[in-house]
């Protein structure tokens, strides 16, 4: 949840998380953005260039064929290290990250929550 935000900081981009969907408004120069909340949802419009962090249920995977499968399957991968990129190696990994993990913890479950079947004028009293 750092990388993207962190990454439009040093970019000087604008940035939206958690993105459920996202349209190109008839301008060309703004998205439409769906994002998730714990509450629910934002809509929100979004100038480009911006950055986007998107959720995995935002898209549906595609599969590859079988031929594709088979064509690919006996293909080399080419793995690179740090000799074979030109990168100065105080911008990278432990030192140069702008932050520092101090503690990792699992996110606590929410609480039960309970389901009225009322009338609306009811519902709206209850909240």
């Amino acid at each position: 949840a750092q990388v993207g935000p962190q990454i439009a900081e040093q970019l000087d981009l604008p940035q939206v998380s958690y993105v459920e969907s996202v349209a190109l408004q008839s301008d060309g120069r703004t998205l439409h953005v769906r994002k998730a909340t714990e509450e629910g949802y934002q809509r929100l419009e979004a100038p480009l260039p911006c950055l986007l962090t998107v959720l995995a249920s935002a898209n549906k995977p595609r599969y590859m064929s079988v031929r594709g499968i088979m064509e690919t399957f006996d293909r080399e991968i080419e793995c690179l290290g740090l000799a074979d990129v030109d990168v100065d190696e105080t911008k990278i990994g432990l030192k140069g990250s702008p932050t520092r993990v101090m503690k990792s913890f699992t996110k606590g479950a929410k609480a039960k929550g309970q389901l009225y079947e009322v009338d609306a004028e009811e519902a709206a009293d209850i909240i």
